[in-house]
């Protein structure tokens, strides 16, 4: 949690809350590295990137880096992807790594 309590000292607290609800407000289709299912008290934050490498979206690079935050627990995930068939592969791979450290961190 370094990085954020260093950008909490750096950046103005209006353009810290403006970042943190952008990336709370991610579209449902943008938001993959997380969690399907959480529960309702949690806050989700998320800021992703993709590279597709070849063409019609296959062999992409895809990375992820996510925060949940609840009454369990509050965590940070990054995942990186390299060549994975397709970029929607890629996708569904960092959401099952994102359930089940979400399930385990909040058993």
């Amino acid at each position: 949690f370094l990085i954020f309590q260093l950008i909490q000292q750096i950046l103005p607290f209006q353009l810290h809350l403006q970042i943190q609800s952008l990336m709370n407000n991610v579209d449902k289709n943008q938001r993959w590295g997380l969690p399907a299912n959480y529960s309702s008290d949690s806050k989700v934050y998320v800021k992703n990137g993709w590279l597709p490498l070849g063409n019609n979206y296959t062999n992409a690079i895809i990375n992820s880096a996510s925060r949940v935050k609840n009454s369990k627990s509050d965590y940070i995930v990054v995942q990186m992807s390299n060549e994975d068939n397709t970029q929607n592969d890629g996708f569904d791979m960092l959401n099952r790594i994102g359930q089940k450290v979400y399930d385990k961190l909040n058993q």
